[in-house]
């Protein structure tokens, strides 16, 4: 517990420390959502019709982009950050585990994140009149993602542990989820695919024709994900252990 309250404690400071960098992180994120959909929307013919018929789709596939992105960005560049100033192999002697230490951290990134896209989905609603009645519902599914995002970003962060440098790598990645989430496509192999089926759970819950059958895809895609980024996490942590590799930048 005490290195929870120890995450917590750094990461609250740093964000009274740079108030004005914790601020306009915010507005450039509801920003980015005003101009993505505020120039399709606006787009004449079909195209701007769709957008408006599906706000509410775009809102969620911006939602996810946003937490599929933190769990990425969140290991890798925690990993990239400890190598570069020298306190990467440090971490590994600690009598906590790294890889419990660097959930603990990233457990707290999550729970800002939640607090965030909150801000930014009330925003947003109030910004182009998109009316979502919020349940708990909503909030298992964003948590289920959460899960799934970290899972892929423990593949990622095992990658920065071998080749340390991975930033241009991380940027194609997340560039590629980008069509995931506000792509509608009816096959049965979306349900392996990260983003996608969660965009859709949370369309479905919001017009209250939630399908449990696929919740319970859902439920075990981010299992799996979960799963597969700690098993390749502990064979990228051995591998470069072998290599003697941990504290090289």
């Amino acid at each position: 517990m005490g290195i929870l309250f120890a995450e917590l404690e750094l990461r609250i400071t740093n964000m009274k420390r740079y108030k004005f960098n914790s601020i306009f992180s915010i507005f450039l994120l509801y920003l980015i959502f005003v101009g993505l959909y505020g120039g399709l929307s606006n787009i004449g013919g079909n195209v701007g019709e769709y957008f408006r018929d599906n706000n509410v789709s775009f809102l969620f596939g911006y939602i996810f982009v946003m937490i599929i992105l933190s769990g990425i960005g969140g290991v890798s560049g925690d990993i990239t950050t400890y190598a570069k100033i020298g306190v990467l192999e440090q971490l590994f002697l600690s009598y906590l585990p790294f890889s419990i230490s660097l959930m603990i951290s990233n457990l707290i990134n999550i729970l800002f994140q939640v607090v965030l896209i909150f801000i930014i989905m009330f925003l947003s609603m109030i910004t182009f009149s998109i009316s979502i009645n919020l349940s708990i519902m909503h909030l298992i599914i964003l948590l289920l993602a959460l899960l799934q995002a970290y899972g892929i970003g423990l593949v990622i962060g095992g990658l920065a542990i071998v080749f340390k440098k991975i930033t241009s790598f991380v940027g194609i990645f997340q560039f590629l989820l980008y069509p995931l989430a506000f792509t509608n496509v009816n096959e049965p192999y979306v349900w392996f695919l990260p983003i996608n089926p969660g965009v859709r759970l949370l369309k479905d819950i919001t017009a209250n024709t939630l399908n449990y059958i696929n919740l319970s895809y859902f439920i075990i895609n981010s299992i799996i994900y979960f799963i597969i980024g700690l098993i390749f996490f502990d064979i990228c942590i051995n591998f470069s252990r072998k290599h003697g590799t941990i504290g090289i930048y």
